[in-house]
């Protein structure tokens, strides 16, 4: 396993400035998602289903906008 990784060219200011917009419009989609988690979790008998669909859900949002 190599311990140094080759250096990553740089990015340019549109490159991050495209970057950050994905990762705000990841958040704002996250963002009811994880309300509603967190009212599941907050329940004395949380919906597992339902929950179990909000975490598939966050999960491809993720993946969609990580790259």
């Amino acid at each position: 396993m190599d311990k140094h990784p080759l250096p990553a060219a740089p990015l340019s200011k549109l490159e991050t400035a495209d970057a950050l917009a994905n990762g705000l419009e990841a958040l704002d989609l996250l963002r009811p998602l994880l309300v509603s988690m967190h009212q599941q979790i907050a329940l004395p008998r949380p919906d597992l289903v339902q929950l179990k669909g909000l975490c598939h859900a966050a999960g491809w949002i993720a993946n969609e906008y990580h790259s």
